[in-house]
């Protein structure tokens, strides 16, 4: 075909599609079920390691996004870097899904008491079980899945250490905790 038509010849014979210069790409497909955002996502586990620099109020916006869009995690790291603002390390730790986290580990942070404070507020008190699945004799206390508090290298002060025990002792009991 001529220049302009929609196949050239190639030297073995075949036919091939010319390639249409002028042409727009088709239409891509919009609709509502395309603007939907989801509400969360299957991330088990997360680690985010810094250089140790500051995070600017931006970036922590954008971590408290992914943290709150991580519903079911259950592995959070957040190591070697610091937030210059206590109102945006408590915007990033009220993010954080307790419901399935069993290890959460903020080393080498800046994070001091008062915001694993609020942190350990929120988590659940324990609660007896239903009957029907307790053990004869036993009461079975139904727990917070958090088995395991990484803190070393914090702002945490010897006070905020004895006190965040004794919380731990009240509200995650299984929970084992590293300063």
């Amino acid at each position: 075909m001529s220049m302009n038509g929609s196949r050239m010849n190639s030297p073995s014979g075949t036919q091939h599609p010319s390639p249409n210069l002028g042409a727009q790409p088709p239409p891509l497909p919009i609709g509502p079920h395309f603007l939907h955002r989801p509400t969360s996502y299957a991330i088990r586990v997360l680690e985010i390691r810094g250089t140790g620099g500051d995070l600017s109020s931006s970036t922590v916006a954008s971590l408290a996004r992914l943290l709150s869009l991580a519903a079911h995690i259950e592995v959070l790291t957040l190591a070697a870097f610091d937030i210059n603002n206590a109102t945006d390390w408590e915007t990033t730790l009220k993010a954080v899904s307790l419901s399935d986290l069993k290890k959460l580990s903020l080393e080498e942070t800046n994070v001091d008491g008062h915001q694993i404070a609020l942190l350990m507020n929120r988590m659940p008190m324990p609660m007896p079980v239903s009957a029907p699945t307790a053990v004869a004799g036993q009461v079975k206390m139904n727990t917070a899945p958090l088995k395991l508090l990484h803190l070393t290298k914090t702002n945490l002060k010897p006070q905020d250490v004895t006190g965040l025990r004794a919380a731990m002792q009240e509200r995650i009991p299984n929970c084992r905790f590293v300063v």
